[in-house]
């Protein structure tokens, strides 16, 4: 990976009001690499969610996508009247957004340089900002100065839906190029990558510096020295016959290549997060419970590759965990490259509040040399 001067964070401190779980949660301060602890239920993967939306400037298809992907779906009827499933807007929203005059809002702040959104009712709309000639609410986006309404309907209330879900993303009005910039945004779920995954972004990597570094990263699984890396495509095989389509690894005391799978599932994490983070230079990369598949004593090799990385490579990361030895590992690389903000935040959940706790480095390099609980 090419190093070079590590740019300004995108999210120096993070504030979330009114979003899924969250009546009001401040993070005074994120690091180049933030690691965020707490128990089940404290809301760890709503940041990363938060993070993702704001970074998107709250562009519709991502807000569809990730009520999908949690599966917050409502059902409604077609023009025809039959039975619709569709995402699930009022999920966004803290309380399910049954307070209609609260709305969400995501950022560092102040508020100018915060995302925001709410309902919005036909009122409020002149004929420039009105969304389409239909009734209902719409959801009112709006970051800066910019602004723009997406009528409910299309992001699932149940009580209203129509054929617009269609005809809708070629209106002008919805026209996702004339939203602000987005961020880049890469995000790696706990479950791992798949092969047609991997292999699909492999072009881009190929015969390239990256493919140096990836090849380096897996060092810190695999007790072997590694020649090269390469991906298999047999799927134009002969009818019948069995195909394949993934990484392979070429190792130099074998004559020939092996599947990186057949390294366990620590190799294929590592791989997929040393790849994240060739993708997303000058971007955000969110990891959901990064602990995953990797063995106790690869912890702090791994924390430290990342924070290198995202040094070298402007990359601001968001990561979750439940495991103290991912902390411990997080603690003892961010005091030896103290030169690179990391930084532990845990969250504490009592009833409906929750509280963002920072631990300077001081207290992590204790924390882990004392096996203080921090979890």
């Amino acid at each position: 990976m090419d190093t070079e001067s590590s740019s300004p964070l995108h999210l120096p401190s993070l504030k979330i009001t009114g979003f899924r779980g969250f009546d009001h949660l401040e993070i005074p301060r994120l690091g180049r690499v933030t690691l965020l602890a707490g128990r089940n239920g404290a809301g760890k993967t709503t940041v990363l969610d938060a993070v993702r939306v704001f970074a998107s400037r709250g562009r519709p298809s991502v807000l569809v996508d990730l009520l999908r992907e949690r599966e917050e779906l409502a059902t409604g009827l077609d023009k025809n009247r039959g039975p619709l499933t569709v995402p699930d807007t009022a999920a966004l929203f803290h309380g399910r957004g049954e307070a209609r005059g609260n709305g969400l809002a995501i950022g560092p702040g102040p508020e100018k340089d915060d995302l925001r959104l709410a309902r919005s009712s036909a009122d409020e709309w002149t004929d420039e900002k009105k969304p389409l000639d239909i009734g209902g609410e719409a959801l009112r986006i709006e970051y800066g100065d910019w602004k723009a309404y997406v009528p409910w309907s299309l992001m699932g209330d149940p009580s209203s839906f129509s054929s617009l879900l269609l005809s809708l993303p070629e209106a002008g009005r919805f026209n996702e190029a004339k939203w602000p910039p987005t961020i880049e945004c890469e995000s790696l779920g706990p479950g791992l990558l798949n092969n047609e995954h991997l292999a699909g972004l492999w072009s881009g990597v190929a015969l390239t510096d990256d493919e140096d570094f990836l090849v380096q990263a897996l060092t810190l699984i695999l007790d072997k020295e590694i020649q090269r890396m390469s991906v298999v495509d047999d799927r134009g095989g002969q009818s019948g016959s069995l195909s394949r389509r993934g990484v392979i690894v070429k190792l130099k005391e074998q004559s020939s290549p092996v599947p990186l799978r057949s390294f366990g599932d620590g190799a294929v994490r590592l791989f997929g997060v040393a790849f994240e983070l060739t993708r997303s230079r000058d971007g955000l990369l969110l990891i959901d419970e990064a602990e995953n598949g990797l063995h106790h004593t690869v912890h702090e090799s791994f924390w430290r590759m990342v924070l290198q990385a995202a040094h070298d490579g402007g990359v601001q990361v968001v990561a979750t965990t439940h495991s103290f030895d991912c902390i411990a590992g997080f603690a003892l690389a961010a005091t030896e490259l103290a030169e690179i903000d990391g930084v532990l935040v845990r969250l504490e959940r009592s009833e409906e509040e929750c509280r963002a706790v920072v631990y300077s480095e001081d207290e992590l390099k204790i924390a882990a040399e004392q096996r203080i609980e921090v979890r």
